[in-house]
């Protein structure tokens, strides 16, 4: 693995890490009423089967929003799973989580080698289901015909295109 691909990854889970103890530190609130964000119970979370049914809705919805078929329907399935098998990895066991992120700061300053130790082991969980995720993506993506590609680019640049703040390249040259 190239130096600059692996301290991206560790800066993306380093990232994550200090976000994921941010939010349980600005979320302990909420959490002792059983609300959620909007209001929602966060049990569905945590919920193999709500998951599921969650996951078969939103099936659903983008299959009739993009006018898919049956195997293409399977294929979009196929993919949140690998997502949610991903996110999986990279939350790790949720019950020991937080009290593995208290402990490095536990001392006078912050446990590095501990930080750097969790660290790469969120990114080798990452990495190796990696592959798997990247395949279903592309098993689905080039399923669709050239109008529903041109819909799914359409809902990125809709949903992710305010985040890009780069000027747009001119296509005159």
């Amino acid at each position: 693995m190239t130096p600059w691909i692996k301290q991206l990854l560790m800066g993306l889970c380093g990232t994550a890490l200090i976000a994921t103890a941010a939010t349980a530190f600005a979320d302990r609130d909420r959490g002792h009423r059983g609300e959620g964000f909007h209001g929602c119970s966060k049990s569905w979370m945590h919920d193999d089967k709500a998951r599921a049914e969650f996951r078969a809705k939103r099936v659903e919805r983008i299959s009739t929003e993009i006018g898919l078929n049956d195997a293409q329907k399977q294929k979009l399935s196929t993919f949140f799973h690998k997502l949610s098998e991903q996110h999986k990895a990279m939350m790790g066991d949720s019950k020991g989580r937080h009290e593995r992120i208290q402990s490095l700061i536990e001392g006078e300053s912050l446990d590095r080698e501990r930080a750097q130790a969790l660290l790469n082991e969120k990114a080798a969980r990452v990495q190796s289901n990696s592959p798997e995720l990247i395949a279903a993506a592309a098993d689905l993506f080039d399923s669709l015909n050239a109008e529903q590609q041109q819909k799914v680019r359409e809902f990125v640049e809709r949903r992710h295109g305010h985040r890009d703040h780069r000027p747009k390249a001119d296509p005159a040259g």
